[in-house]
């Protein structure tokens, strides 16, 4: 994406904005989706529980087929395809 890591854009969500400013939110979260579309990225990874919410809410909206996941959730798949007999399976 053009905008990353030291220039990486906000996911729409911080500071509590949408509470305060719920089109702003929504904007913010839609025009990252769209940059995430534009490169072809089929999942968005985030460090922040509420990027990943508020992010996949805007696909959701957009009608993007985008997963978005917190990092650990990558962390744990790579451990359980790495060894899958060592990991039991998560209770849904």
């Amino acid at each position: 994406m053009a905008e990353n890591r030291d220039s990486s854009h906000c996911c729409g969500g911080g500071g509590n904005l949408e509470s305060l400013a719920p089109e702003v939110s929504r904007a913010v979260a839609h025009n990252r989706v769209r940059q995430a579309v534009e490169v072809g990225a089929g999942t968005l990874v985030s460090a922040c529980q509420q990027c990943e919410r508020t992010l996949a809410a805007a696909a959701r909206v957009e009608r993007v087929r985008m997963r978005v996941k917190d990092i650990t959730e990558i962390v744990l798949e790579a451990v359980q395809a790495a060894v899958p007999a060592a990991m039991p399976e998560a209770e849904e």
